[in-house]
């Protein structure tokens, strides 16, 4: 519901801009399967707060730009960590797996700002995207997590940029925005189970490596033995590695 919502606002603000008009977002209800969403309740809600492209540098096909950053981080916390970390100064947050629980970020980004700031640094925001999710939705969900990423970034943070990819045919769309030569994030939380994600892990980490030349690539998660020979991967655990014996989602 999500993903066709941030659509919709998306299509109402080009169309807008388009026409040279001040953007009001959500102008009819919105029709989903077996569910009715008056215009009214996507206002109430903040499903999705539309002034977050303020300030935000755009690529030519509009999708957010993310600077680079020489930043590595010494110790790594999760997102479902944050209010139990007694120095938070010296830690950097990864927002990788749970994405309903960072969700309020895209509905009151002002009101969690101060809270994401009491910490070192943060990694991009994952949204997570699956190779089954239809493309105009996957591109709408990338790109609300690179608006997300870029807007800390506006806001004074220091943001390792992270990426993600469903395919090896999603490269260019999914590492647009992505700075060059700079320490970027990525995570295998999910996919170690399954073979075939796992070989799209592993054939992107080398796209990633060839496109965007990152100086350090931090996988949070498993080690995996397909990317040993890659010199520029530093490991940190992630939330399932250091809670749950064998992993979250199956793995």
């Amino acid at each position: 519901m999500l993903a066709d919502i941030i659509l919709k606002l998306a299509s109402d603000y080009q169309t807008l801009q388009d026409g040279g008009e001040s953007f009001i977002p959500a102008n009819e209800d919105l029709e989903l399967p077996h569910k009715h969403i008056s215009t009214s309740r996507i206002k109430r809600e903040r499903f999705f707060d539309v002034n977050l492209w303020h300030d935000v540098p755009l690529t030519s096909n509009g999708v957010p730009i993310i600077y680079p950053t020489s930043y590595v981080p010494d110790r790594v916390a999760n997102f479902m960590e944050r209010k139990n970390i007694q120095d938070p100064q010296n830690y950097c947050l990864e927002m990788f797996v749970n994405d309903h629980d960072f969700a309020r970020l895209w509905k009151s980004f002002d009101r969690m700002l101060p809270e994401l700031m009491r910490f070192q640094a943060i990694m991009g925001i994952d949204v997570s995207n699956y190779r089954d999710v239809p493309p105009k939705i996957s591109g709408a969900l990338d790109t609300l997590g690179k608006l997300l990423t870029a807007k800390l970034q506006r806001k004074g943070m220091t943001v390792i940029p992270c990426v993600s990819w469903r395919t090896n045919q999603s490269y260019e769309e999914s590492f647009e925005g992505i700075p060059s030569n700079s320490v970027l994030a990525v995570s295998n939380n999910g996919i170690l189970s399954d073979e075939l994600s796992r070989y799209y892990f592993v054939e992107g980490v080398h796209a990633l490596n060839k496109m965007r030349t990152p100086t350090v690539l931090i996988v949070v998660g498993a080690e995996m033995d397909e990317l040993k020979d890659v010199v520029n991967i530093r490991y940190y655990q992630g939330y399932s590695q250091k809670y749950n014996k064998g992993g979250l989602y199956g793995r």
